[in-house]
């Protein structure tokens, strides 16, 4: 297996689901905010080894922000759409530095869950849940430093903002990084050209664009499911197409969706991805519950307000 050691190991992060409360309307934001959205995003690392990077007793040694994934990546809407105020999913590029050699993807594993929090100062007054920008389905990926260096660089996007620990992060402890402190100074309210970070890199929209359906041929894939999840006006004609993508993330956001004909939800309840398959079942559940994991639906049982 590759290791990957010291400035070279690089996860890219993709986070589109979310977690907490819900993203923030207009409303909640104080003109602050509106202009700067910076000033209530955080970045919240969770660094949770898999067994086998636990094993060789590796601590996190630098991390370094190359592409923020912010400045250039979100917008404040001047109203609401679809109940929240932030337009696009924040993608940064991150490049961790351990003090021993790691596998990579091992590695991705155990940071994966790391998030962007939004928290509004309204929401830190009456003491509710911020929303956590996170990666529920492992859009995560490593990418060459020197590859994702020279695209943000020769895009003039570099963040450049690297946080040293000498000791070493160990195992489980979180760190929060503020978007002020590493994201650029914004544009216009972000008017400029925005990047996500698959753009940025270069990285292919999806794998099987001829087998899309119109309308969703330009979209990324975490796009495609971020609309399934989001929208009850998808035609069935696109969810019989989409339940043929090879990315069982798209196969499982169709078989989660009220609109998806019975043969079609028949046919995934065999698909070969377990994740697809346990969707079929998932659509007895209310839908909030549909896109919980294991853990979440149990802390959710132990609730007040359980359906």
């Amino acid at each position: 297996m590759q290791a990957i050691h010291e400035d070279h190991y690089l996860p890219q992060i993709n986070q589109k689901g979310g977690g907490g409360g819900p993203i923030p309307s207009i409303s909640e934001l104080n003109p602050e905010e509106i202009k700067d959205i910076r000033t209530l995003i955080s970045f919240n690392l969770d660094w949770d080894p898999t067994q086998e990077i636990y094993d060789t007793g590796a601590k996190i040694t630098a991390i370094e922000f190359i592409y923020d994934g912010v400045s250039q990546n979100l917008r404040v809407l001047s109203e609401d759409v679809d109940g929240c105020c932030i337009e696009g999913s924040p993608s940064p590029v991150i490049c961790y530095t351990l003090d021993k050699d790691v596998d990579p993807e091992e590695f991705k594993h155990s940071v994966w869950m790391s998030s962007m929090k939004y928290h509004p100062a309204s929401r830190k007054k009456s003491d509710e849940e911020p929303y956590f920008a996170e990666d529920h389905n492992g859009y995560t990926s490593v990418v060459d430093y020197e590859v994702a260096l020279s695209a943000c660089t020769d895009k003039q996007v570099y963040a450049n903002r690297r946080y040293e620990f000498p000791e070493g992060i160990p195992p489980y402890e979180g760190v929060k990084f503020l978007a002020t402190e590493f994201a650029n100074p914004l544009k216009g309210n972000n008017e400029s050209e925005r990047w996500n970070a698959d753009e940025l890199l270069g990285l292919s929209i999806n794998d099987e664009p001829s087998n899309l359906p119109s309308g969703w041929e330009n979209l990324w894939t975490v796009e495609i499911v971020d609309r399934l999840r989001n929208s009850d006006e998808v035609k069935t004609d696109d969810l019989r197409a989409l339940a043929s993508s090879e990315d069982w993330t798209v196969r499982q956001a169709v078989a989660w969706h009220d609109n998806t004909p019975d043969d079609v939800v028949k046919k995934l309840a065999d698909d070969d991805d377990s994740d697809v398959s346990q969707a079929t079942r998932d659509r007895r559940l209310p839908k909030t519950w549909r896109f919980m994991d294991q853990d979440e639906k149990i802390e959710a049982l132990k609730s007040d307000d359980v359906p």
